[in-house]
């Protein structure tokens, strides 16, 4: 993957998740104003059993249906407009994050007033899903609390407005990838030894060189592992192959010459690891640098 195209899906992400939070915005006034509505309807239908029960016949006029339709009028706008913010960021995380088609759903549920509440179900589990996987300590215990009440009727507004103070801040879920600077510890020439006076000349420049030394271990969602580098270069990001997912931080940032001890974490504690098992790490560098390095779980 180029620079180019990295920080084009680093854009891509970041508006999702802007149009998401957007998304969560209307979704609250929705939820809101869909239990006005479900209210408004199921005393519309009770009164007119208890009519039917009494007289025999169900006495109706048009004034009884005018506030539910208003009000059921401006909640499918709003849920609708939430629809259309909100799943541009579940569509891109379907491949890579469970729950993300069910969330989908949820969000066509959640159009309509009668059974939005199973709707927020699933937006809930969806939701959680990507603060598991994705957020940080605190947002991911924030979205925790918030997806667990999103699931509760008539309290779901108070859910989604603790999901929308998280998701504002959940990291892109791709790290950049930085421009090449040329090592700044390594001359771009030296001097090649045994040179005749009078008549210099260079050895060319020498590529950085980077490769594991031993084995690293993986520990729940935490690769330790040591790099030995002939030069000065900045980690990129690292990958854990067969996964689909990308290291939330790294220890040091920059692999200097000798020995290198690096501490890599996943956003969450990775499943379906053996114990034992050796997997592959993929770390990508500047200069177009790659280094595969094997990981002991244990």
């Amino acid at each position: 993957m180029t620079s180019t195209q990295n920080n084009q899906e680093i854009l891509n992400l970041r508006e999702s998740i802007n149009q998401m939070r957007i998304g969560l915005f209307f979704e609250i006034f929705a939820a809101i104003v869909g239990y006005l509505a479900s209210n408004l309807w199921l005393n519309l239908v009770t009164g007119l059993l208890v009519s039917l029960s009494f007289s025999g016949s169900a006495l109706v006029t048009l004034n009884q249906f005018i506030y539910p339709i208003i009000i059921t009028t401006i909640q499918i706008v709003l849920a609708l407009i939430a629809y259309l913010k909100m799943k541009g960021l579940f569509s891109e995380l379907e491949m890579t994050t469970r729950d993300m088609s069910l969330a989908k759903i949820g969000l066509l549920l959640a159009i309509f007033p009668l059974v939005m509440y199973i709707g927020y179900i699933l937006i809930a589990a969806g939701l959680y899903s990507i603060g598991e996987k994705y957020g940080s300590d605190f947002n991911k215990n924030v979205m925790r609390i918030g997806s667990l009440i999103t699931g509760i009727p008539l309290l779901n507004f108070v859910g989604l407005i603790f999901n929308y103070i998280a998701i504002g801040s959940i990291v892109p879920f791709v790290p950049p990838v930085k421009q090449y600077r040329p090592p700044i510890n390594v001359p771009p020439y030296q001097w090649q030894p045994g040179y005749q006076p009078g008549y210099p000349y260079y050895q060319s420049y020498q590529p950085v060189q980077v490769y594991q030394m031993g084995q690293g271990v993986l520990k729940g969602n935490v690769a330790m592992l040591s790099l030995f580098s002939t030069g000065q270069l900045r980690i990129n990001r690292a990958s854990l192959e067969g996964f689909n997912t990308f290291a939330i931080r790294i220890e040091p940032l920059v692999v200097v010459p000798g020995k290198n001890d690096i501490k890599v974490e996943f956003p969450e504690t990775l499943q379906g690891l053996t114990k034992g098992s050796t997997y592959r790490l993929k770390i990508e560098l500047e200069a177009n640098v790659t280094v595969y390095a094997n990981l002991i779980n244990e």
